[in-house]
């Protein structure tokens, strides 16, 4: 607080130099009558310092004016009544406030709870207001892999890569078999979905080979690598990288990596003073990778129905979707920063993006996304530090 009520002060003794002062007076918030109390109430009170009379612990010669000049009601009490009546009361009124022009936008009327869990209050105001016509916002209070938008675009991700979990019997039971029925079931509504958009299938399926040409390129690689007696880690010299350009043929766009002029010189400069030198593995890499990953794939999906619908309504005042879409994307993003942006076809082919994405990160959020299931507490405690991890807050 000293720093803007000495601010002008300091300015004078440190630099020489007086500032511009802009009083910001005006409170668009609050009605007068809010406002009027408010000032009477702080100007009962001395804000000077005893020892010092020069300061005060407040800016004692801004006066505080309100911006709006109606004198309707600005609180509401609503009379003891039955948690449904007093939730129809209340959205009625909001509805009046729209219809008045008091708000310009049901966006702007917020509603505070305790906690926005399943409870009776919460539920029957939600029935209330979707009664008078209005959507509900509210992320907190809904389960949000269970979301349409959302699953439709995780399971348009586990298609496109081909995820899947192999998983014993044995282990299919409590919270791990109830994630895999929700993967089932994530699979089987992305498949209808599929079948009746047209656009989307084309891409998908475009992407899948894409996925399918990658691996393969990986395989041929390798399968060289082995052939010839290197390892992962054994260096590459121009001689082996000549050798391979020689011998192998790869589809597009892998054959044009592996006759890059640039990844000669790559090679070549490893090779000389002494410089760290490119090994299988970093080659296999550079020649087999995907040129997009995760949240590319993201991006490109959101220019399919109904996701660019969804974004589109946003200038429509319909935000709901977007909102869980943006939600989504910084999700997957905190995935790329965490493993990386690089989707290798190494990864793909040998089932370790199937496991981080799938058996890690995504089934962290989903048990912890519920957190008053009892059922679920212990598997929370189990997976709490990745979870924070991957999604920032808990």
């Amino acid at each position: 607080m000293e720093n803007f009520l000495g601010f002008e002060s300091k300015c004078n003794e440190v630099f020489g130099l007086h500032p511009t002062k802009i009083p910001l007076d005006t409170n668009y918030r609050s009605n007068s009558q809010i406002v009027d109390k408010s000032v009477e109430l702080l100007n009962t009170i001395s804000w000077q310092d005893d020892i010092n009379s020069k300061v005060h612990f407040r800016i004692i010669d801004k006066e505080i004016k309100a911006g709006r000049t109606d004198r309707s009601p600005a609180v509401f009490k609503t009379s003891p009544n039955s948690v449904r009546n007093c939730a129809r009361t209340i959205a009625r009124r909001c509805k009046e406030m729209l219809d008045a022009g008091i708000v310009e936008s049901p966006n702007q009327i917020a509603f505070l709870f305790n906690s926005v869990q399943s409870s009776k209050p919460v539920d029957e105001m939600r029935a209330a207001l979707e009664d008078e016509g209005f959507t509900i916002y509210s992320p907190r209070s809904e389960n949000f892999l269970e979301i349409p938008e959302v699953q439709l675009v995780l399971g348009l991700v586990i298609e496109t890569f081909g995820l899947s979990l192999d998983s014993d019997q044995v282990y299919k039971r409590g919270d791990w078999g109830e994630y895999l029925d929700w993967i089932t079931d994530l699979r089987s509504e992305t498949q209808t979905y599929l079948r009746g958009n047209q656009n989307a299938f084309n891409f998908i399926e475009q992407k899948k080979k894409e996925v399918k040409n990658a691996t393969a390129a990986f395989e041929a690689v390798d399968t060289w690598f082995q052939n010839y007696g290197l390892n992962g880690k054994d260096p590459i010299t121009l001689e082996i990288f000549e050798a391979l350009q020689d011998s192998l043929f790869l589809n597009e766009p892998f054959a044009g990596r592996l006759k890059s002029k640039s990844v000669s010189n790559l090679i070549s400069r490893g090779q000389s003073n002494g410089r760290r030198q490119i090994t299988v593995r970093g080659l296999t890499t550079i020649l087999t990778s995907l040129d997009w990953g995760i949240l590319d794939l993201f991006w490109q999906i959101m220019g399919l129905d109904p996701f660019k619908k969804h974004l589109d309504d946003v200038s429509k005042g319909v935000e709901r979707h977007a909102m869980n879409l943006s939600r989504l994307s910084l999700l997957l993003d905190k995935y790329v920063d965490h493993q990386g942006s690089i989707m290798r076809a190494s990864d793909i082919k040998n089932e370790k993006f199937s496991q981080r994405f799938l058996g890690s990160y995504l089934y962290a959020l989903w048990i912890t996304n519920d957190l008053t299931s009892k059922k679920r507490t212990r598997a929370y405690a189990a997976s709490l530090c990745l979870a924070s991890y991957s999604i920032g807050v808990i």
